[in-house]
Parts: C-alpha cells; sequence; structure tokens
C-alpha cells in the first residue's frame, strides 16, 4: 500500500504538517507539494492525504485545483483530509466545510484541523498588515495541534 500526501503550503506550515504525517504513517509516502504541480498518477496509490492552509477562510488555490481535477477518482482511495489554520473547534471545523467537499468529507477516513504558526518573517507585508490589524499579533506563534495530527496518523494508519 502506498500513500500519496498531497499539499499547498504558503509559508511552511502545511508542508511541515505534511512531512509530520508523512513520517507517523506505516505505509510508504510520497509528498507531493500541489505548487509545483497538480498533475498526478493516482493509480500508483492506495491512499490520498490533502492538505491545505486556509487564510481569511479560503484554502489555496492549488488545492481546489486539485479537488477539482480528481474528485470523481478520489472517492475510489482511502482518504485523509486536513488543514491549517489558526482558528480553533467549531471556527476550524466551519472552513474545513469549506475547503473540502461534502462527498469528500463523507468519504475520508480522518478529517481534521491542525493548526498553524506565524512566522512575522515570512508573511508578506500584506499579510502581515492584515495580521496586526485583525488579531493584534506582533510576534511569532505556533500553535500546532500535535494531538489532533497524532490522531490523524493513528486514524489513517487503521486498515
Amino acid at each position: 500500500m502506498k500513500t500519496l500526501i498531497t499539499y499547498a503550503s504558503k509559508y511552511g506550515s502545511t508542508k511541515k504538517c505534511a512531512q509530520m504525517v508523512a513520517a507517523g504513517l506505516i505505509s510508504e509516502a510520497d509528498l507531493v507539494d500541489l505548487k509545483e504541480s497538480i498533475i498526478v498518477d493516482l493509480d500508483k496509490y492506495d491512499t490520498v492525504v490533502i492538505g491545505g492552509s486556509v487564510m481569511m477562510g479560503v484554502i489555496q488555490r492549488e488545492v481546489r485545483e486539485f479537488l477539482n481535477k480528481y474528485e470523481t477518482r478520489l472517492l475510489d482511495k482511502k482518504l485523509g483530509l486536513f488543514i491549517c489554520n489558526m482558528r480553533t473547534d467549531e471556527d476550524a471545523q466551519a472552513e474545513i466545510e469549506v475547503a473540502y467537499p461534502k462527498i469528500l468529507r463523507d468519504k475520508a477516513t480522518a478529517v481534521e484541523y491542525f493548526g498553524g504558526e506565524l512566522n512575522m518573517e515570512k508573511l508578506s507585508r500584506f499579510d502581515k498588515f492584515i495580521i496586526k490589524s485583525v488579531t493584534k499579533e506582533r510576534e511569532n506563534l505556533s500553535a500546532l495541534l500535535e494531538p489532533n495530527i497524532d490522531r490523524f496518523i493513528d486514524k489513517m494508519n487503521q486498515t
């Protein structure tokens, strides 16, 4: 059994989480950055994990394009879906519902939010302005939810 982990990461948190998932899986995993290509050979994989960051309520364009291209074929795979964001509980759940179509959420073995990180040095000027205006945050912040990541990995490792 082989796993494909696709992700799109603007500032690196989603990539970090995708790598953590890959390291925790019992199956061999290939990582694909959707910012480099959304074209993949799904026939090589039994399991597909999809992750993306959500900013201002919207998952990244590359993830949306991947989902649009492969939605029907993903229904034949063991599926895991995750987002990275700085929201918690109901807000994060609402963002998952906007990010991923219901048909895929219902099919998925694991659907989870992983929290996120703010690295002020990596942010664009615009993103820095928005974050400072909305959250008043001025320092780096790591709010990755390792228990959520571990729970996701456990579910994906179950046969």
